[in-house]
């Protein structure tokens, strides 16, 4: 029964009261009547001074985590009234999957109430540690107030990371004189032969101990790292994507994009992203931990809005003037998107590779997986269903899921 209405019982049972001891001029109806006036003007007083400085605290988790991540939240609910609240109702408004810290509690005057909750990230994206409301009122529940706390913490949850080292495409070391679409800075610093010197060589490739035998000026000759240039190539056309969430292709997708870039990266490559999104997203490739968050931020709220198909996506890397390494993460059956990513591979690319998610292994109607004569030989494809040994694998920080639950400090 809500306040509203033991109100509207509480003053219907005042007025039978005045009429009853006005008919019948009884003095106990009279004290009852006094009673009840009293009680309302107290029990009215007690939710306005009890809540007057109520306040919650939350020690909540921040910055950034991986989906399967446990976290723990702590949280305090302090009365510095001189009146103590037998009930407080603690309602979160987190928009976390799965997770409620909320719980109803009773706080003495001038002391505090804490308690600790446990939950797991089973959902990517930025999320708000609140608002938080918090109901409280008298002990005769005629009257209640809410004090709101907004959000004062927030979580970013990015895709959860499987083992993705056997589908990149393999990184060779071969000796070259320059460089291929690429920066001096980008080259190993390490030298592994010398050359004749080049009026286009900078000032610091000159090997000055060979030029001053030789009696002429020398360069030192770099090792190029093959695979230095990865591109992943994201498939996010709404049509193409079954499922859902957290077993849906594009989850899975969004896991296997997100793994590649923090493997490359971690190899000191240089690594960019394209996606068919209804932004048509490019990160181009670059190295480095703000590369990393770049990607891994677009990653963790894309969604598949797209409407722009494969083949058109593939058909603009394939005009760009570029050798990187492709890897391809589709959904999509096997069609004119082929043809563009040959293109792209006679086009002057490294070896490149396609991550073929089993579209009825999510639900979704039979698809038939593009095989490497199609394909051609510099490219690898692997078919993927969503009972894979990788995606059931749990990720190294994660543990057993714990049910939502609140324990009393």
């Amino acid at each position: 029964m809500s306040a509203r209405i033991r109100r509207s019982l509480f003053v219907v049972g005042i007025l039978v009261l005045l009429f009853f001891a006005y008919v019948t001029a009884i003095k106990l109806a009279f004290v009852m009547l006094y009673f009840a006036v009293l009680l309302a003007v107290v029990s009215w007083l007690w939710t306005r001074l009890g809540t007057a400085k109520l306040a919650i605290s939350r020690q909540a988790p921040g910055g950034a985590y991986e989906v399967g991540e446990d976290f723990v939240e702590v949280l305090t609910v302090s009365n510095p009234a001189m009146v103590s609240l037998p009930w407080v109702e603690v309602l979160d408004g987190s928009s976390i999957p799965g997770y409620d810290a909320g719980r109803a509690i009773s706080v003495g005057r001038q002391r505090e109430r804490t308690w600790r909750t446990r939950g797991r990230f089973i959902s990517r994206g930025r999320y708000q540690m609140g608002p938080t409301r918090l109901v409280a009122g008298d002990p005769f529940g005629l009257f209640q107030r809410t004090v709101e706390m907004p959000a004062d913490s927030s979580v970013t949850v990015y895709p959860r990371l499987v083992d993705v080292t056997r589908f990149l495409p393999g990184a060779s070391h071969t000796l070259g004189d320059t460089i291929a679409m690429g920066r001096f800075v980008d080259a190993p610093p390490d030298a592994s032969g010398i050359r004749e010197y080049d009026p286009a060589d900078g000032f610091n490739r000159i090997h000055w101990p060979s030029t001053a035998r030789l009696g002429r000026p020398m360069s030192k000759s770099f090792e190029k790292y093959e695979g230095s240039d990865l591109i992943v190539v994201l498939d996010l056309r709404s049509s193409a994507h079954v499922g859902e969430p957290p077993q849906s292709t594009l989850e899975y997708a969004v896991s296997l994009a997100a793994s590649l870039a923090v493997l490359g990266l971690s190899r000191n490559q240089s690594v960019g992203l394209a996606c068919n999104d209804a932004r048509r997203t490019i990160i181009p490739p670059a190295r480095g931990g703000k590369q990393l968050r770049r990607i891994l931020d677009f990653l963790a709220e894309v969604d598949a809005d797209g409407g722009v198909s494969l083949e058109a996506l593939l058909q603009g890397l394939a005009s760009s003037r570029g050798r990187q390494s492709l890897v391809v993460v589709t959904p999509s059956l096997a069609g004119a998107w082929v043809d563009w990513l040959t293109r792209v591979g006679l086009g002057g690319s490294r070896s490149n590779a396609v991550l073929f998610l089993d579209a009825q292994s999510f639900g979704g109607a039979a698809a038939a997986a593009p095989g490497p004569r199609t394909l051609g030989e510099q490219t690898s494809w692997w078919s993927l269903t969503a009972d894979d040994e990788i995606f059931r694998r749990r990720p190294a920080t994660g543990r057993a899921a714990p049910e939502p639950m609140a324990v009393a400090i």
